[in-house]
């Protein structure tokens, strides 16, 4: 089979929050998929670093430079989710935070709780 000429492949980047000081993961629900708990991050923008585009994600929709709080940030892996021609290749990292500065979630952030369920 031949690949078509329009294939695409999206980079992203999502992380597990863990805030030491309570025990506790964020969770949140970002457009466009509201119906789920999921983990903060979004796209790669072209030639960026990973931990860079996290960084940045992280500020866009919680509204702080987390690299002000972190204790330790580590990746965990890559998935990857193919769908037709498009395929979304995902960059998974675990933060832990020593403390959290009030959250300013951004309009993309519909819900956001914290559980004491490990999120890998």
């Amino acid at each position: 089979m031949v690949a078509p000429f329009f294939m695409i492949r999206r980079i992203t980047v999502k992380a597990t929050i863990y805030n030491k000081e309570t025990g506790k993961y964020l969770l949140v629900k970002s457009f466009p998929n509201f119906l789920s708990w999921g983990m903060v991050g979004g796209g790669v923008k072209k030639s960026e670093q990973l931990k860079t585009a996290l960084f940045r994600e992280i500020k866009e929709e919680l509204g702080f430079n987390i690299s002000e709080f972190i204790d330790s940030i580590e990746p965990k892996g890559i998935k990857e989710y193919k769908y037709g021609f498009y395929t979304n290749e995902v960059h998974l990292f675990s933060v832990v935070v020593k403390e959290l500065p009030p959250i300013t979630f951004s309009w993309e952030i519909l819900d956001h709780k914290w559980t004491s369920l490990p999120v890998e």
